[in-house]
């Protein structure tokens, strides 16, 4: 599924487990591996953008309000390790800092 053009690192930045029930009551182990990318643009349209809600926040927002708490660890984590690793300045988009919503990043013609 295509929903924006971006670039992404080749490897995963880091890899978390953490734990979940599923709707039996089941518990299930999940991991997750973090790739870091760069969005240049979102489409305007793809396919399950009538199923999706964006939402566009600078990492400290995004770290507040995602679930599991676990998650808002990471990036912090992953924010932490881009400010101060000096090949990758200069690489953080223009809207940090700054909340959008709907498409959060100029449209693809």
């Amino acid at each position: 599924m295509r929903c924006a053009v971006a670039v992404s690192q080749p490897t995963s930045a880091l890899l978390y487990r953490y734990e979940k029930r599923h709707s039996d009551g089941a518990p299930a182990t999940f991991e997750v591996s973090v790739f870091l990318f760069a969005v240049e643009r979102q489409l305007r349209k793809w396919p399950e953008k009538t199923e999706r809600k964006t939402r566009w926040y600078d990492i400290g927002t995004a770290s507040e309000l995602v679930t599991p708490a676990d998650l808002g660890e990471v990036l912090r984590h992953t924010a932490r390790r881009l400010m101060v690793t000096p090949s990758r300045a200069g690489q953080l988009p223009d809207s940090v800092g700054e909340e959008h919503e709907g498409p959060g990043v100029p449209p693809m013609g």
